[in-house]
Formats: structure tokens, sequence, C-alpha cells
């Protein structure tokens, strides 16, 4: 009999990584996510035939394992350097920032990375998995609409810690590590204007205000 598929709850950055991983290591996966598409926090919204980063809007490489993966990413054309103007903004002043950290962006748009590690992984979108128990061999996963999906050999649970703790409450001790973390709210505002905005500013790092980012 073969094994049965890992179950992979969310197609964020960090599900599609480990998804990708074991593919590639001749493992059986299965995603889900409650969204429709993936991306979590690289996901994309249109509306106006726009296109807004509501999640990251750009990233960094620091490490060397990880910049080789991007570098990777580049040669598929899912990412390419971001050379933003960049300036900082501290007691109403506006400067140019000193700011040379290498950023990347996805190409053309944040969800392209998750799109091309996701391929043509199985997945099924549209499903909030809402409750996850083992039997005597395998898991079970059970969605909003009371549906049962598996079995499954095991399950990653890539998801904000919160979500994540109501998931393992089979796992109690996993469970109370995913509780304790405390996550700080991030608010961001999407704005559409009739005519583009005549200014040199890219994006821009504010100091000491409610506000953090504007690109």
């Amino acid at each position: 009999m073969s094994k049965a598929p890992i179950a992979i709850i969310g197609t964020g950055i960090a599900g599609l990584s480990a998804a990708r991983f074991l593919h590639d290591s001749g493992q059986a996966v299965h995603l889900f996510d409650k969204s429709r598409g993936s991306g979590g926090r690289m996901g994309s919204k249109s509306a106006d035939g726009a296109t807004f980063e509501l999640g990251a809007q750009y990233f960094t490489a620091r490490d060397r394992r990880f910049t080789d993966v991007v570098q990777l990413w580049q040669a598929e054309g899912w990412a390419a350097p971001w050379t933003p103007h960049l300036h900082q903004a501290r007691e109403g002043q506006l400067a140019p920032s000193a700011d040379e950290q290498l950023r990347w962006v996805g190409v053309p748009r944040m969800s392209a990375i998750t799109r091309g590690l996701l391929a043509d992984l199985p997945v099924t979108f549209s499903c909030r998995i809402t409750e996850a128990f083992r039997g005597e061999e395998n898991w079970t996963l059970v969605d909003a609409s009371g549906a049962s999906h598996g079995p499954f050999s095991q399950i990653i649970v890539a998801t904000p810690a919160p979500q994540a703790s109501a998931l393992l409450a089979g796992a109690p001790k996993l469970a109370a590590v995913a509780a304790s973390v405390a996550m700080e709210p991030t608010w961001a505002v999407a704005l559409g204007f009739a005519t583009p905005l005549t200014t040199e500013v890219d994006g821009c790092f504010v100091r000491d205000d409610a506000l953090d980012w504007f690109a």
C-alpha cells in the first residue's frame, strides 16, 4: 500500500516552500487554503483594473541559502530586483534614503512567486479547514462545511498562529505553543488616483509616527 500524502494547510510562502521541497523529494502532498488563490501575505489584490500588494511590497534575502533560492526564482522569471527611489520622513521632513539594501519583488506581481511554486501541485482552494484529527494510522481533515478530507500521513499547518492554535487541538503541546504567540496587527490601505501622482517617491520609511511605510 502506498503511503498517504501529506496535507499542507496554507498556500503562503511557507506552505508552498514545504510543499515544493517534499514534492521534489518524491513525497505526495495536497494543499488546502481558505482563499481563492495562493499567496497569503504575498498575495495580490485586483480592483478597478489595478493590482495592489496589500501584504509584502518587497522582500530581502540576507541568508546565503535563501539568496540562492531567490536567484532561481529570478531565472524562472518570477522575481526581479526592485530599484525604487526610496525616501525617509521624519518630523514632517522628506529626504532621500541612504538605504542600499537589495530588495526583490514578484514579477509581474508578488503573487507570481507563489503561483510559480504551486505549479501543478494538487490544491483545494476556498476550503477552510476547521479540524484535524488522527486515527490509528492517518490524519483526517474537516472543513467548514463539514466535509472530510484524507487520509493523510502527516499534516503541516502553515497558517498564522491564532489559526494554527485552533487546528492543533489534537496536539495540545503544539496548540499551546501556537496560542502563546502574540501577534501585532498591521493595517494596509490601498488608494487609487484618477491621474498618476507627480512624485519621485516610490517608497518611504516614516519615522516616529503611526504610519510606518508607504509605496
